[in-house]
């Protein structure tokens, strides 16, 4: 099984032009569902929840754009077929772990392997081209490592897949230190605290049984976001103002996205209901533009509105509500930590292949049945 997202890895090479790939993730896109409706399989509450949002999307592109505007249509369509095409991936493979497994981390390796020599050689100042090209790669990172991590749980007793397994994880988690992009390095930072943490209690006896609750982790997160967004504002907090300089080495105005969340609210007030759709470009009174809103809630509301917001609110409920009825095991405190961390992306950015991060949602989901609930498994016997 192969996924067909390897293009969109920004190696130095690329085996199809953009329409091309388009064409092809189409294609994967009809026949997972044809195969899905075939065999009779029934799809989740959360893959639902996600055809809701980008169906919203897609509606609020034609209201804003009409049926006129191709260029308009034609992206957004592909920006759903992205995000829905892996999700199908994992819905359909879940019963069959070890093939999907497989399939991912021969994909992860084509994707981020070929782009290691860019990433140790090749490294610009800011730290975001990879050999000439823009480095989305850092998104593929976490749905990496938690793809390797799932690949060592299902495959422990050979070692060769443990090999491959580690590496993958050390790769990632090397691109993301090395590019330094503030905002997935904190991501990732998150998730290894949230893991080691997990293990440490996981292990202890005492408190062998409990659980981070992820819905207790997204509720801090949305907290802290819109303290961000509409109280701190830039700087007036001297304990959180040292942290970014002296810490992190940014500044205040989160290297200058506070003008933009600004603008992006003013965007929002203008279409609250069903939002701006396609991909809304903010651009401010300088005459810089942005393709996104640099925060993941504002996009949702400026691309969707509060109708689309809802959905992308029904999404995440049904997420951690599934995730912290999950039985607790290392797997799924890694999981809990890589939902985590892509959360944490929420307060910085919204990255426009976001898509890549559904991996991490719907691995979380069915990460019982990606590893086997062992405890079904003693009780059989």
């Amino acid at each position: 099984m192969m996924v067909p997202f390897v293009n969109d890895s920004y190696s130095s090479f690329k085996i199809l032009e953009d329409w091309q790939m388009d064409y092809v993730k189409v294609g994967v896109f009809f026949v997972l569902s044809f195969l899905i409706v075939f065999k009779r399989r029934k799809v989740s509450k959360l893959f639902v929840s996600l055809l809701f949002i980008e169906g919203f999307w897609l509606v609020s592109t034609l209201i804003n754009y009409g049926f006129g505007d191709k260029t308009a249509i034609h992206k957004t369509v592909i920006d759903m077929i992205n995000a829905l095409s892996v999700a199908e991936l994992i819905e359909y493979y879940r019963k069959d772990p070890k093939s999907l497994l497989c399939g991912l981390m021969l994909n992860f390796e084509l994707a981020l392997y070929p782009n290691l020599y860019g990433v140790i050689t090749h490294f610009v100042d800011h730290g975001y081209y990879l050999l000439g090209y823009y480095a989305t790669l850092i998104l593929w990172t976490l749905p990496a490592t938690c793809v390797g991590a799932l690949y060592i749980s299902v495959f422990k007793d050979k070692p060769i897949h443990i090999i491959r397994g580690v590496l993958l994880i050390l790769v990632s988690m090397f691109t993301v230190f090395r590019t330094w992009c503030a905002t997935m390095v904190m991501a990732t930072a998150g998730m290894i605290g949230i893991v080691v943490l997990g293990m440490i209690l996981y292990w202890f006896k005492p408190t062998r049984n409990w659980k981070i609750h992820l819905s207790l982790l997204l509720i801090a997160i949305v907290a802290l976001n819109y303290f961000v967004l509409f109280v701190y504002q830039g700087g007036d907090y001297k304990l959180i103002d040292d942290f970014i300089i002296k810490v992190l080495g940014r500044t205040t105005t989160f290297t200058n996205r506070t003008p933009i969340w600004s603008k992006a609210i003013e965007m929002i007030k203008e279409k609250p209901w069903i939002g701006h759709g396609f991909r809304p470009v903010v651009e401010l009174d300088n005459g810089t533009s942005f393709i996104h809103s640099h925060n993941q809630f504002l996009q949702r509301l400026n691309a969707t509105g509060i109708i689309g917001s809802f959905f992308f609110l029904v999404f995440h409920i049904v997420l951690t509500e599934k995730v912290d009825r999950i039985r607790n095991s290392i797997e799924r405190t890694v999981m809990v930590g890589a939902v985590f961390a892509v959360s944490v992306t929420y307060l910085m950015d919204a990255y426009k292949k976001f898509f890549r991060f559904y991996f991490v949602f719907f691995l979380a989901y069915h990460v019982n049945d990606l590893i086997g609930d062992r405890r079904k498994k003693k009780l059989s016997e």
